[in-house]
């Protein structure tokens, strides 16, 4: 089905005369407020006139354009420029954590990110993973020794390291293909290990 914009210049090809957006409508069998959205977009683009109030009329260059098939396209007219992605995910946030602090164990890093409402288990096991995978990539090393646990039978946390710091953006995981994406850099780092 042709985008509203190019029924109305279809429905106004062989007209001399201006039509009203009822007739346009009644022509297309568009809504009235989609007559008048398009209506707008085509005078904005000149390829329709306001030629009295409520009244349009087709131009030569919509006349051409719709002979050249081209039409009233919807979306941007031009360039549009990078478009930030960065979001509030977990894996952003730890991310964020471990540039501040270069150093800590898991437990502490979730501490820092833990948002009201939100399951600190399963923040740990995301976290858990998350460095799993910067380890296998050489982003991060565990460092020898382990923090003291809480538990009187814990053996401590395992206490990380920063060593690759590439930039604001979380590096990606990509299981399939065994590789962590970094988009501050736009490679991907295969991982160099197995999962420990």
């Amino acid at each position: 089905m042709p985008w509203p914009a190019n029924q109305i210049l279809q429905s106004l090809l062989d007209r001399a005369e201006p039509a009203s957006a009822q007739e346009i409508a009644a022509r297309t069998n568009l809504s009235i407020d989609q007559v008048w959205k398009s209506a707008d977009t085509l005078v904005e683009n000149k390829l329709l006139t306001r030629a009295d109030r409520g009244k349009y009329l087709i131009t030569d260059a919509g006349r051409s354009a719709i002979a050249e098939g081209n039409g009233c396209m919807p979306g941007p007219k031009g360039p549009t420029g990078p478009v930030c992605r960065r979001r509030n995910t977990i894996r952003q946030r730890l991310w964020l954590a471990l540039r501040i602090e270069r150093k800590g164990t898991i437990q502490g890093i979730v501490s820092l990110i833990l948002q009201d409402g939100e399951d600190a288990a399963l923040l740990t096991t995301n976290a858990q993973k998350y460095f799993s995978a910067l380890c296998r990539a050489n982003y991060l090393t565990r460092l020898p020794g382990r923090s003291e646990g809480t538990a009187p039978t814990s053996n401590g946390y395992v206490r990380y390291l920063l060593v690759e710091n590439t930039g604001p953006k979380a590096p990606m995981v990509r299981r399939l293909e065994l590789a962590l994406y970094d988009p501050n850099t736009g490679k991907s780092v295969p991982f160099t290990r197995e999962a420990s």
